[in-house]
């Protein structure tokens, strides 16, 4: 199936845009009304960035804009920076005016910086109080930030005065909006680049579960962030090419006011929200509509209220929803009428074995040691004084019925739930440590629900784990030089879905999966991640009995190719007591059983607590005898 339909879309619109002007006779208004457009694109391409890459919902992108369009405003026109308490100055000093390109330049990263601060705030609430923090936000621009003297000069409306351009007059409406175009251009362009990086993808990672995401050292704090200060950016510099576009900024009647904020958000969900195309969509249709048909009264309807639930109820997914429907149908039309030949599928046998990541790593004889954990929510103990090891080499099994604490523990040694006690990684205290900085020490952990991440296909879902080995540069992503990196991460990806038999399901998304083959997917991203340990929640949760008696070897293999300890949580007994060289039981958060598979078996109290006297339950399938 073809996949560059965007950037064929993006290509045709393009061109319609560079050729179009020169044709007719447009007058100064009509190339206002393009550049209008343009720049609330380009803020559009801002609620892509943090609302569908990220999912955090913010209401406050045109305030950022309007900020953008005041600060490259004031640098611009000299103005004074004067920061104080009372009477007295801290800082008291004229700027030099400086050059339109430079100001805008300065005016987008003093924006992303803004923003990153603000989400370092925001990072503590999610969802509808997000949503109405940023909304908060949006007031306070419009209310207090925009009327300071840095930025307004003590007056209603601030001049913006263009200049020139690397030599191009910019008082010239159509070159201002090829300017505004090529702004367009670039910012899609580096979108576009960057999802198809490593930032795209651990971003969406983050969004769609920041828990498996930290287990592959991708830390959801500093992707959110980034996400803030990107859009922020984004929405900048589209400010500020608005803000020039006006040359007069009226910011308390006309730009950048909270509706302007529900505005963006708007087209971009019409247009289709996490798409590169859809803040290009969603701005012709909200913004260009009514200024093509002024006098007609449907038109506004249909690009705001009845519009927007329209798309809502029948295609949630906005315009791009329809072209892939579209794509999709003629595809399939195309297909029954011509009856095309199945692509060849490859003969290429899987590979005996893998690279490892070539980090040497000395293994101490204890891998994972935990001293008196305990983890309490409010008044409930959920585990109490557990004590366990795992060495080196070795397989442990951790049973128990359900609530008897092993996730609960698990989570704990992950970093994933506060806890008391002390925990020692690869020799080193990691108490104190988040989830990412626990998997950068040497643990990989699976969980029990296997949900990974749905939007994302098996291929990227495993260069997402390979951030491991090397996380992706924001600079060289951005700038185009992120190739080499890209190539060798694509490769790697390619070795160990191959390695696990995994090539037909790679471009594949995760959502369409059975749950065996996404527990696969997992093991392929703990191979990814390389690491020294791994802690594996209930593997066989949710599979087919047949593909949970073909787990056992698997589990070995890995285990050989890794040279890892395990410690696995699992409910299959005749699975668990096959692989295991050592076993602990739990019961309501305390360690009531240790010891080799036999001697735990045989334990009244594990017998008495979780097995039972029925020797059919414990002996429910041939998976132990399989191995």
């Amino acid at each position: 199936v073809p996949r560059p339909l965007p950037r064929l879309a993006l290509g045709l619109m393009l061109l319609v845009a560079v050729v179009l002007p020169p044709l007719h006779t447009i007058r100064p208004s009509q190339l206002l009304l393009y550049s209008t457009i343009v720049g609330f694109a380009i803020c559009g391409a801002s609620v892509t960035v943090i609302t569908g890459w990220s999912g955090q919902l913010s209401l406050s992108q045109m305030a950022f804009a309007g900020i953008g369009a005041l600060t490259a405003a004031a640098f611009t026109r000299g103005a004074e920076l004067d920061i104080g308490w009372q009477d007295t100055r801290i800082i008291d000093f004229q700027l030099d005016p400086i050059p339109f390109g430079i100001s805008i330049l300065i005016a987008t990263f003093t924006t992303g910086l803004l923003a990153a601060f603000i989400g370092l705030g925001a990072l503590r609430v999610k969802g509808l109080l997000l949503a109405v923090s940023t909304f908060a936000f949006a007031i306070a621009a419009q209310q207090y930030i925009y009327r300071r003297p840095f930025f307004s000069d003590g007056q209603s409306s601030v001049r913006f005065e263009r200049g020139e351009l690397l030599g191009l007059d910019l008082s010239n409406q159509r070159t201002y909006f090829y300017v505004c175009l090529g702004g367009l251009v670039i910012v899609l362009a580096i979108l576009s680049r960057l999802r198809r990086s490593g930032i795209g993808r651990t971003t969406i990672a983050v969004r769609d579960n920041p828990d498996s995401a930290s287990a592959y050292t991708v830390s959801p704090v500093r992707t959110k962030l980034l996400a803030f200060g990107m859009a922020g950016a984004i929405a900048g510099f589209g400010g500020a090419l608005l803000g020039g576009l006006v040359r007069n900024i009226r910011y308390s009647e006309a730009l950048f006011l909270v509706s302007d904020s529900l505005k963006v958000v708007s087209m971009v969900v019409i247009g289709g929200l996490g798409s590169i195309v859809g803040p290009v969509l969603g701005a012709l249709w909200v913004e260009g509509l009514p200024a093509f048909w002024p006098d007609n009264d449907i038109v506004p309807l249909m690009t705001s209220s009845i519009g927007l639930l329209i798309i809502l109820m029948y295609f949630p997914g906005g315009f791009v929803q329809i072209a892939f429907s579209a794509r999709d149908a003629l595809l399939d039309w195309i297909d029954n009428r011509f009856d095309l030949p199945e692509p060849e599928k490859s003969t290429t046998e899987p590979p005996e074995s893998i690279h490892r990541s070539g980090r040497e790593v000395e293994v101490p004889e204890v891998v994972l040691a935990t001293h008196d954990v305990s983890v309490r929510f409010g008044g409930n103990v959920a585990v109490s004084d557990v004590s366990i090891e795992v060495h080196r080499d070795q397989i442990v099994g951790l049973i128990g019925t359900n609530g008897a604490g092993k996730s609960t523990l698990m989570n704990a040694i992950g970093g994933y739930v506060p806890s008391a006690g002390s925990i020692d990684l690869m020799g080193k205290e990691v108490s104190g440590m988040s989830a990412p900085g626990r998997a950068k020490v040497g643990l990989g952990r699976t969980f029990q629900a296997a949900t990974l991440f749905p939007e994302l296909t098996v291929r990227e879902t495993v260069q997402v784990a390979l951030e491991a080995r090397g996380h992706t540069s924001f600079v060289l992503s951005a700038l185009f030089l992120n190739g080499p990196q890209e190539r060798h991460q694509a490769s790697e990806a390619a070795e160990l879905i191959d390695f696990l038999g995994l090539g037909r399901y790679a471009d594949s998304y995760i959502s369409d999966l059975s749950t065996g083959t996404r527990r696969i997917v997992e093991i392929a991203n703990l191979l990814a991640v390389d690491a020294q340990l791994l802690c594996l929640d209930e593997p066989t949760a949710g599979v087919a009995q047949r593909e949970t008696e073909a787990f056992a070897p698997l589990i070995k293999r890995i285990r050989q190719e890794l040279g890892a300890s395990m410690l696995i949580i699992e409910h299959d007994m005749p699975l668990i007591m096959s692989i295991s060289d050592h076993v602990y039981c739990l019961e309501s958060g305390t360690v009531i059983a240790q010891g080799d598979p036999t001697t735990v078996r045989n334990d009244s109290a594990v017998i008495s607590s979780y097995l039972g006297t029925d020797d059919r339950a414990i002996e429910r399938s041939d998976s132990g005898a399989a191995t």
